[in-house]
């Protein structure tokens, strides 16, 4: 949610998995609008550094998440990694969030990878094997 809205401008919408029900006949029963829920604080320039920031962490020169490059769509995101300790055994959770296309928003996804190696390593292919997949699947950007 936090990704969209910095993608958005700063609006944090109510999420929902179905935006229309129609009966067999198709008349619509209901319809989901959007909801927002909250804005995020902050002056516009602050969002747009993040959003800046956030598309180096894909396309920058010592980009964290350049394994998140596609040829597809053009993505902003952050990478995260956290430590977990089970007794004397430790792992990693590895983490990306990111939103895309850069220019014009649309999409935002979230990738968590329990017992990953990187936030950039791991999670951030995933996201980009689902934009690749999901957008050959529906190409209308």
């Amino acid at each position: 949610m936090f990704a969209a809205a910095i993608a958005n401008g700063g609006r944090l919408y109510r999420p929902f998995l179905v935006r229309r029900i129609r009966a067999s006949d198709g008349r619509i029963l209901r319809n989901a609008a959007p909801e927002v829920l909250h804005r995020l604080p902050g002056p516009p320039e602050n969002l747009e550094r993040i959003r800046e920031g956030m598309w180096r962490v894909v396309n920058g020169e010592d980009a964290t998440a350049a394994r998140a490059r596609t040829e597809t769509i053009s993505l902003a995101g952050k990478t995260g990694t956290a430590e977990v300790r089970h007794g004397r055994l430790r792992t990693k959770n590895a983490w990306f969030v990111c939103f895309g296309p850069w220019e014009s928003p649309r999409y935002a996804v979230a990738v968590l990878v329990e017992n990953g190696v990187s936030g950039g390593k791991t999670a951030a292919v995933l996201a980009r094997r689902f934009f690749e997949t999901w957008l050959l699947a529906r190409p209308r950007l």
